[in-house]
């Protein structure tokens, strides 16, 4: 399913990258954000998730999905990206563990985990370059 234009249009406006596994680009566009609080007006100007679009927060240890309806694949990596955690169809109302040494957290439309075959220990960054583990 094709991304439409007002929706590329929106996710231009903040810091967009391309996603990559172990150093290889994949299809996935990485929406980068600054903080909670503009993820959070993101999500208030967009109701569903677009496939093979992901969310990039920074410095945090979790996920609390209180104030939206959408569910959603969540992956928490350490400062390099190295996949630390996984939790798979967070629903709406509900949060993740915290997790320690957690630095990078991305949301992905549910199913999204299954699909690129995510599993501990694999990198995810939104930059061509892998940081030394």
């Amino acid at each position: 399913m094709p991304l439409s234009s007002d929706f590329l249009g929106e996710i231009n406006s903040y810091k967009t990258k391309t996603l990559f596994l172990n150093g290889e680009a994949t299809k996935f566009k990485t929406v980068i954000f600054k903080n909670f609080k503009e993820f959070r007006l993101f999500l208030s100007k967009n109701f569903s998730l677009s496939p093979f679009v992901c969310y990039l927060l920074r410095n945090t240890k979790g996920f609390a999905s209180f104030f939206t309806e959408l569910s959603f694949d969540v992956v928490i990596c350490n400062y390099n990206g190295l996949i630390i955690s996984i939790q798979e169809e967070v629903k709406p109302k509900s949060f993740t563990k915290p997790v320690k040494n957690a630095y990078l957290l991305y949301l992905f439309p549910v199913g999204s985990v299954k699909y690129l075959d995510l599993i501990l220990a694999e990198i995810i960054t939104p930059y061509s370059v892998i940081l030394e583990r």
